[in-house]
C-alpha cells in the first residue's frame, strides 16, 4: 500500500514533506516486515532522523531480539544511549557492535570517545592503541589518545599523539589546544604562546566557517540524502528477495531525492543485468547454432553504472 501512497506522489520539496514521507515509510517497514532485522533497522534509522529517539531505540531492540548478532542494531542503541549520557549502556552496546563487526572503524572511534567521557581512560587507551586497525589513519584517534595520555600525565606520549594529529591536519583545533597544554607543562612557554596565537586564528576561521555553513545550510537536502540512503537499503533488500519491480520503484525514488545515491544506482544496474542475462543467453545460443561468434554484448550499449553499495553504520 505504501508504494501507491508514497512513490506515486511528487518528490517532496520541503523538509516537512520529507519527514512526513519518512513517517509513512517507517510505518510500512514496521508493519510489512515485522520479522526482518534489516527492515526494522532501516525503520529505526528513519525514526532516528526524525528525532524520535524512543521509537528508534525500541525498533533497534526489536531487531536485536530477532537476531542478537546484528551489529547495526547494537550500534543504533549505542548511539541513542550515548546521546542521552547513559555511557555504561552505550559502552556495552558499542562492544557488542564490534564483537559482531570487528572491522568497523566508526563505532570503535565512537566507543573511544564514550570511554573518555566516562572517565575510563585506561580502557580508552587500550582500545585505541591495540584494537585500532593499523592501516587506518584517524586524526580523531590521535587527539583522543593525546587527551588520555595528558590526563595520565604522560606528557611525552601526549605530545607525540598531538603532533601526529597535526601532521595530518595542521589546523586541527583540538590537537593545537592539547599540544599547547603539553608544552606549558613541559616548560616550553614560548612555543606554547606561538601555538596559542595560531589556535586563536584557527578558531576564528572555524567560527566564520560555521556562520557560513549555517547561512547556507539546507535541511531539506540533508534529510533527502538520509531518506535516499534508507531507500537504497530497502531496494537492496527487495532485490535480494526477488521483488524486482518494488526494488526498481524504490531505487528510482532514492535517485529522485539524491541523484548520485550509490546503493540505488547499484541496485538498478543489477536489475538491468538480470534483465539482460536471458537475452544474452538466447542470443549466444542462436549464434553458436549458426556457427557464428557470440554476439558482442557491448553492441547493446553498456549497462548502467553505479557506485559501491552503501555501508550501514
Amino acid at each position: 500500500m505504501v508504494v501507491s501512497q508514497v512513490f506515486n506522489k511528487p518528490v517532496p520539496q520541503t523538509s516537512q514533506q520529507i519527514k512526513e514521507e519518512m513517517e509513512l515509510v517507517a510505518e510500512w517497514l514496521e508493519t510489512a516486515f515485522p520479522n526482518s532485522v534489516e527492515m526494522l533497522e532501516l525503520a529505526a534509522r528513519l525514526r532516528f532522523h526524525r528525532g524520535e529517539l524512543d521509537k528508534a531505540e525500541q525498533l533497534w531492540h526489536r531487531a536485536i531480539s530477532i537476531d542478537p548478532t546484528y551489529p547495526f542494531a547494537h550500534h543504533g542503541v549505542a548511539l541513542v544511549r550515548a546521546l542521552r549520557g547513559d555511557y555504561e549502556t552505550a559502552i556495552r552496546e558499542y562492544r557488542e557492535t564490534l564483537r559482531f563487526s570487528p572491522r568497523a572503524v566508526e563505532p570503535l572511534l565512537e566507543l573511544g570517545d564514550v570511554l573518555v567521557k566516562a572517565g575510563k581512560i585506561d580502557e580508552a587507551i587500550d582500545l585505541l592503541e591495540n584494537d585500532f586497525p593499523s592501516t587506518v589513519e584517524s586524526i580523531w584517534r590521535y587527539t583522543m589518545l593525546g587527551q588520555c595520555y595528558l590526563h595520565k600525565g604522560d606528557l611525552a606520549k601526549a605530545r607525540l599523539m598531538y603532533e601526529l594529529a597535526l601532521s595530518r591536519d595542521p589546523d586541527d583545533s583540538s590537537a593545537l589546544y592539547g599540544l599547547s597544554l603539553v608544552l606549558v607543562r613541559q616548560g616550553h612557554q614560548e612555543e606554547a604562546d606561538k601555538l596559542a596565537a595560531r589556535l586563536k586564528q584557527v578558531r576564528e576561521n572555524e567560527r566564520q566557517n560555521e556562520r557560513e555553513v549555517r547561512r547556507c545550510f539546507d535541511e531539506r537536502a540533508e534529510l533527502a540524502g538520509k531518506l535516499a540512503e534508507v531507500y537504497g537499503g530497502i531496494a537492496r533488500f527487495l532485490l535480494a528477495v526477488d521483488a524486482i519491480e518494488q526494488s526498481r520503484t524504490i531505487a528510482h525514488r532514492a535517485i529522485q531525492l539524491q541523484p548520485d545515491q550509490p546503493a540505488a544506482r547499484q541496485v538498478l544496474a543489477e536489475i538491468r543485468l538480470k534483465e539482460l542475462a536471458p537475452v544474452a543467453s538466447v542470443t549466444q545460443s542462436v549464434s553458436q547454432d549458426k556457427g557464428d561468434h557470440p554476439t558482442n554484448t557491448h553492441s547493446q550499449g553498456p549497462p548502467p553504472q553505479g557506485g559501491p553499495p552503501t555501508k550501514r553504520p
